[in-house]
């Protein structure tokens, strides 16, 4: 269970930082 609550939280930051990413490359173009 430990495992599968560290996968999802490090999946849900993956979303969040690509996110920020898109965001900030429109931001740069």
């Amino acid at each position: 269970d430990v495992i599968l609550e560290k996968l999802y939280l490090t999946h849900e930051r993956s979303l969040h930082i690509g996110k920020d990413g898109c965001s900030r490359n429109i931001l740069l173009t």
